[in-house]
């Protein structure tokens, strides 16, 4: 019997064209370039909001299109030939019902394809490789495409009540088509998540349990529901234990070793998570970060770093990747693949 296995054939990304500095950012809030890079990394993000109001430049959709069209076509697969679509994010264009499905007319993919929508913030992009991968390998699909994107710059907190928050978060993301394969592709994919911390990181609203499903008082006060919460301490400590000891976990159930892999693509979180990230495993590997030009895209993030490393030749075929993530849930994994 031949054992089958999905790999990656091909990847495109997308993010808005307008950057957004720190120092436009200080117009807005009590923050500055420094306070900003000295606690994250970020000097840039891109987002489809110039100010207060939305540019009406693109939609969380439209910045799928141009992903998934540049993946499919580095894929060489015509979009009819897709048995299914898998879309992550947190910031669909409408909440019913979400972008996936409508991504495959506008990509003019079969009807009679499923469309999956994955809600698993920063480690969205895992959690959706991890149902291609597993579709693939159960020999129910031959090529999927898998994707990671996000347009958060609209829902931000632009005062410095939002700040902690508003500095972080950029739009963007990447796509990749996964194809059926009899030598190894992705070899494991590690997921995690702890329910416990649920309010830690993430928003009260908009949400059903709430009777009406936004009120006014969602839009009120220093802390306003439908505004990103974060406590900051705690996400930085759970990131720097989790993400290492998963990425050892992976590795260690394909028999492999740290000086085994070539690059480790993370989430982009927070540059100090990723030098933290670099301190855990002792230097032995490369961490690529791309945070610096474009933030914390949640989803998208780890596709769009992806990208960026293959056309920056970082990744190389025979090389032995891992993806990592962690993020609201808390959620967390791994994924390694043979490149």
């Amino acid at each position: 019997m031949t054992t089958r296995s999905a790999a990656i054939s091909g990847i495109g990304y997308a993010t808005p064209r307008h950057k957004v500095t720190n120092a436009m950012l200080s117009e807005f809030m009590d923050t500055s370039d420094q306070w900003i890079q000295e606690r994250t990394g970020i000097k840039e993000r891109r987002w489809a909001r110039c100010g207060f109001e939305a540019l009406g430049e693109t939609s969380n959709l439209e910045m799928a299109l141009v992903a998934a069209r540049a993946a499919l076509q580095n894929a060489g697969t015509a979009p009819q030939e897709l048995d299914a679509i898998i879309y992550a994010t947190i910031t669909p264009d409408r909440e019913l019902p979400g972008n996936a499905a409508r991504l495959g007319v506008e990509l003019g993919a079969r009807a009679d394809i499923p469309a999956y929508e994955v809600r698993n913030h920063c480690s969205g992009f895992l959690y959706g490789l991890q149902i291609g991968n597993a579709l693939i390998s159960a020999a129910r699909c031959e090529r999927v495409l898998v994707v990671g994107m996000e347009l958060q710059s609209t829902g931000l907190n632009l005062c410095t009540a939002g700040r902690n928050t508003a500095v972080l978060f950029g739009d963007g993301g990447g796509a990749v088509v996964l194809q059926a394969r009899s030598t190894p592709g992705i070899l494991r994919i590690k997921l995690a998540s702890d329910g416990r911390y649920a309010e830690k990181l993430g928003l009260e609203a908009p949400g059903f349990k709430r009777g009406y499903y936004l009120k006014t008082e969602d839009f009120c006060g220093e802390q306003p529901g439908v505004s990103p919460r974060m406590e900051g301490k705690l996400i930085f400590k759970m990131a720097s234990l989790r993400m290492p000891q998963v990425v050892r976990t992976v590795l260690g159930e394909c028999g492999f070793s740290i000086e085994d892999l070539s690059i480790i693509i993370p989430h982009q979180a927070n540059q100090r998570i990723l030098d933290m990230l670099s301190h855990e495993l002792e230097g032995r590997v490369e961490i690529f970060s791309n945070i610096a030009s474009y933030g914390n895209t949640t989803a998208g993030s780890i596709p769009l770093a992806l990208a960026e490393a293959v056309a920056q030749g970082k990744v190389k075929p025979g090389q032995l990747v891992c993806l990592t993530s962690f993020g609201a849930g808390f959620s967390w994994g791994a994924a390694l693949c043979r490149w």
